[in-house]
C-alpha cells in the first residue's frame, strides 16, 4: 500500500511538472508581447490592458495547465488565486475571468476575439493566435 501510494505520489508529480514546462499565454494579434507582471495583474483584475490595449482574461478549464499558469505567472497556489477571486467577488470588486473548456474554446476565443488573452498547452499553438509570453 505505502508503495502504491509513493507511485501515485511521484506520478502525480511528474504530470504536473509536465503541465508547468507547456504552459504559453496567448493573444489575439492585435496585442503586443507582455511582461509576466502585465499578465499577472490582468489575471488578477488590477490591469485591463496590454501596452494601451483593452484586454479581456480568459482561464482554461484543463486543471493541470491552470495550475502551472498559476504557478508560474501569478505566482500563487490556485487555493490562494480562488480564496483571492472569491473575496473580490463577494465584495463587488470584480469576477474572476471567464473559463472556457479547454484549449481548443480557450484558442478559438483569443483567435476571434479583439484583446482577448488567455494561455494554453504550446504543444496545441498555431498560427490562429499569437505568443504573448513564454513563462
Amino acid at each position: 500500500m505505502k508503495n502504491l501510494f509513493i507511485l501515485a505520489f511521484v506520478t502525480a508529480s511528474l504530470i504536473a511538472t509536465a503541465a508547468q514546462a507547456a504552459v504559453v499565454v496567448i493573444g489575439n494579434n492585435n496585442i503586443g508581447a507582455a511582461e509576466a507582471k502585465e499578465v499577472k495583474k490582468v489575471f488578477l483584475g488590477k490591469k485591463s490592458d496590454i501596452g494601451g490595449v483593452s484586454v479581456t482574461p480568459v482561464m482554461s478549464a484543463d486543471a493541470a495547465l491552470t495550475n502551472a499558469f498559476i504557478d508560474k505567472v501569478i505566482e500563487q497556489s490556485p487555493d490562494a488565486f480562488n480564496a483571492y477571486w472569491t473575496e473580490k467577488t463577494f465584495t463587488g470588486q470584480g469576477n474572476k475571468p471567464r473559463e472556457l473548456s479547454n484549449d481548443a474554446a480557450v484558442k478559438a476565443f483569443v483567435g476571434t476575439t479583439a484583446g482577448a488573452i488567455g494561455y494554453i498547452d504550446d504543444k496545441n499553438l498555431d498560427a490562429t493566435v499569437k505568443v504573448l509570453l513564454k513563462p
